[in-house]
């Protein structure tokens, strides 16, 4: 860890630099990581929380230790759960901080119209059941909901769904 002040340090590693945020007794409280590989790469015997400021995906990220194998293997974008690069998922993972619906943005759909955001949007309806989807023309070729209880949310008129040529609104 780069100080033990107060304040903003930096953190340095192999393939990484990030900023920490500490107390007033030099403890480490946060990292703030511009990606999800610097999130990776974060030595979680020092640091357990981390602000992620990558684009669409932003938000706390504590390190959580025990079996996320299922959660990582099913999270292929990275949304919720984030296998950490020198750790198996088995024995811990990063896990989004939030409360609400999950937003479909961390999974990396886009809504832009133009790019297919089919497989993202499954990912993101298998890890959440709650499930928001911004304003946005989303082009999806095919979903499936895996749970009866499944919530997908978005902004009336405003959050669309292009299907095979054929346009809904949520």
């Amino acid at each position: 860890v780069g100080t033990t002040t107060p304040g903003i340090g930096t953190i340095t590693g192999a393939m990484l630099t990030s900023t920490a945020v500490t107390d007033s007794l030099g403890y480490l409280l946060a990292a703030n990581v511009a990606t999800r590989t610097v999130l990776k790469a974060l030595d979680t015997t020092k640091v357990t929380t981390a602000v992620l400021q990558e684009t669409g995906r932003e938000g706390v990220f504590v390190w959580r230790a025990g079996n996320y194998s299922t959660q990582v293997a099913a999270d292929t974008q990275e949304g919720v759960y984030v296998k950490a690069t020198a750790i198996a998922s088995s024995s811990g993972a990063w896990v989004r901080s939030y409360v609400g619906p999950a937003s479909a943005k961390w999974f990396g759909v886009t809504g832009d119209g133009s790019t297919n955001d089919t497989a993202a949007a499954q990912v993101a309806i298998n890890v959440a059941l709650d499930l928001y989807f911004p304003a946005g023309s989303y082009v999806i070729s095919t979903l499936s909901v895996v749970n009866n209880y499944q919530k997908i949310r978005g902004v009336f008129g405003k959050t669309r769904f292009l299907c095979n040529s054929t346009t809904s609104d949520i």
